[in-house]
């Protein structure tokens, strides 16, 4: 695991935001009680507490947000102010995720449109044949991030007449051997569908009723059925989203009153308000000395800007950790790991250590001559 703590710093009357590298976590761990305890072991280790915790945020995985067993749930039996915020870049991916999942016509869809990038990116020779008839290429969907998918339908929808024309000709090149030709025979065939809609006959129901007229209302088009997929799909996007950002606040009395004080005296001392971030209204407190007026305001402010949005943070020190443990150092330990990595996240810092101090610092612990008295 990675962890990285946001906060808002607070130094000669500037306000920053400011989210910084811990330490990577050799996990023990599978489960959500036992991932929670060590992320708090990790806080008091850097003599942080969990007590001043006020938010946390994961990458909404089961385990890490689950209701009832997952890390979020662990630490709030800890410290209830440490509320959860999901992260709305994995959220909104795991909703189209499993919207893409929810009809079986769609997993087959996009499960053809991977077959067809797979057929020709596993051979240089198909791929070269490819290009140079397409415009744009082909590109590959996956099921952990929901805009490949968009990027392996587009170029796919504006030139399916071009691939399909590829794929037939690879069937009738005598140069091309007996799998690769039974294996575009069958994308051919499944690409080359009609752009209407088939009419197949529903089932008829036996049942009493009287008509006026002959109608074809007993007909059910394939484009009907069609719909009613996307509808259930629309549904299921809805439904997720309404469930994973369900948020449960509620406000005191006293801090209601507060606001509705600070938000006329804030507007006698800013040009324009609305446009104001919460930075900017937080740096206006500190500059008038107006925390011990309006201290829940204050408090307020400092949370909402400390609680992460998304963990792309974390995302990104896991970038930095590809490129320090590579094959070379495929045997360094957990130590000098986290160290390169501080080094590394932590550039601004690390450039302006005096390196002299640190020297004398390393020769005073490492020296072994005895002073003679």
């Amino acid at each position: 695991m990675t962890q990285i703590i946001r906060y808002v710093r607070i130094s000669d009357e500037t306000c920053t935001i400011k989210e910084s590298f811990l330490d990577f976590i050799e996990s023990h761990q599978k489960t959500g009680k036992g991932l929670a305890t060590e992320i708090s072991e990790k806080l008091e280790k850097y003599g942080l507490s969990i007590f001043d915790c006020r938010g946390q945020g994961y990458d909404n995985g089961a385990k890490m947000s689950g209701k009832y067993n997952g890390v979020k749930a662990h630490i709030l039996s800890l410290n209830e102010s440490a509320r959860f915020v999901p992260c709305a870049a994995h959220t909104l991916n795991l909703v189209g995720v499993h919207a893409a999942e929810f009809s079986p016509l769609m997993i087959t869809f996009f499960e053809k449109v991977q077959a067809i990038w797979n057929f020709f990116s596993s051979f240089t020779s198909r791929w070269e044949k490819l290009m140079k008839t397409l415009i744009i290429s082909l590109k590959g969907n996956s099921d952990t991030r929901w805009s490949t998918k968009k990027e392996a339908i587009t170029p796919l929808h504006s030139q399916i007449k071009d691939v399909l024309q590829v794929l037939e000709s690879i069937i009738h090149n005598p140069m091309t051997n007996a799998v690769t030709v039974s294996n575009a025979t069958e994308k051919a065939n499944q690409s080359g569908i009609d752009g209407g809609f088939p009419i197949r006959r529903k089932h008829k129901v036996k049942r009493i009723a009287l008509y006026e007229a002959e109608d074809d209302s007993h007909l059910l088009t394939a484009e009907t059925d069609f719909g009613s997929h996307c509808n259930f799909v629309f549904d299921s996007i809805i439904t997720q989203i309404e469930w994973r950002f369900e948020a449960d606040v509620c406000y005191s009395s006293d801090f209601q009153s507060e606001i509705a004080s600070f938000k006329y005296q804030a507007a006698a001392m800013m040009d324009n308000i609305e446009k104001s971030s919460p930075i900017d209204i937080l740096q206006l407190i500190h500059k008038y000395s107006l925390t011990d007026a309006y201290p829940n305001t204050t408090t307020a402010i400092r949370i909402f800007l400390t609680i992460p949005v998304t963990v792309a943070t974390c995302e990104r020190s896991f970038s930095k950790l590809k490129l320090i443990k590579h094959y070379m150092r495929s045997t360094i330990g957990q130590e000098r790991l986290s160290s390169l990595a501080i080094i590394s996240i932590e550039n601004e810092v690390a450039n302006n250590i005096d390196f002299d101090d640190v020297i004398s610092e390393f020769a005073s612990r490492k020296a072994r001559k005895v002073a003679l008295n």
